[in-house]
């Protein structure tokens, strides 16, 4: 455990060859810990390795196979490399392992989103607000989900909401996350620039 620790901190530091150096030397302890494995498949993704990420994300799951997150991870791989179906595939079976996951829903929409299949990306993202609960992370997503299915305005006017009663610097950084995706689609959702400038704008005042 500490080994893998020492590898979380170097990652963080993006001293990526010690953290796989840390990671390794963990497995080397103990071949059976999955957790080491998953933290060397986001180092690998991190680098764009991504052959060896996918490598590491399948021994995490062969290692404990009900932990949806490695799944997640696997989809975010096979999605970077514009590999859809299995990135669809990943998505998917977190929701059969967490059937009350709102985010494996809105994994799935976002790779149809980037393929412009967007009334599967829509139907994926309406399944999802029956799942989100009423706490920061899940209401911004629901704000940019909002906008995201043609709700432009009233997302945008959530999102002001939110910011006004206060969130989470983590919050707004994983919000992020998914709404530069959005950029990257072949129609990005309108207002989509703007509601990621009042999030960036939040996002300095709260680390300064």
């Amino acid at each position: 455990t500490p080994h893998n620790n020492l590898g979380i901190v170097y990652r963080d530091m993006k001293r990526y060859e010690e953290a796989i150096a840390a990671y390794e030397k963990a497995i080397a302890l103990d071949e059976t810990y999955a957790t080491p494995h998953n933290n060397l498949g986001i180092v690998y993704r991190d680098m764009k390795r991504y052959e060896e990420a996918i490598a590491a994300y399948e021994k995490t799951i062969a290692l404990d196979e009900t932990n949806a997150y490695p799944h997640n991870e696997l989809g975010d791989v096979y999605r970077d490399m514009k590999r859809y179906e299995e990135a669809i595939a990943a998505y998917k079976k977190v929701g059969e392992l967490e059937p009350n996951s709102a985010y494996s829903k809105t994994e799935i929409g976002l790779t149809y989103a980037l393929q412009n299949q967007l009334d599967d990306a829509h139907s994926a993202w309406k399944d999802a607000f029956s799942l989100f609960e009423d706490e920061n992370w899940d209401n911004l997503h629901k704000a940019l989900y909002t906008l995201a299915l043609g709700e432009s305005e009233l997302g945008l006017q959530h999102l002001e909401t939110l910011l006004e009663t206060g969130v989470e610097a983590e919050a707004i950084e994983a919000v992020l996350i998914d709404a530069d995706l959005l950029t990257q689609c072949p129609a990005p959702p309108v207002y989509v620039d703007d509601f990621i400038s009042k999030l960036r704008a939040e996002l300095q005042i709260l680390q300064n």
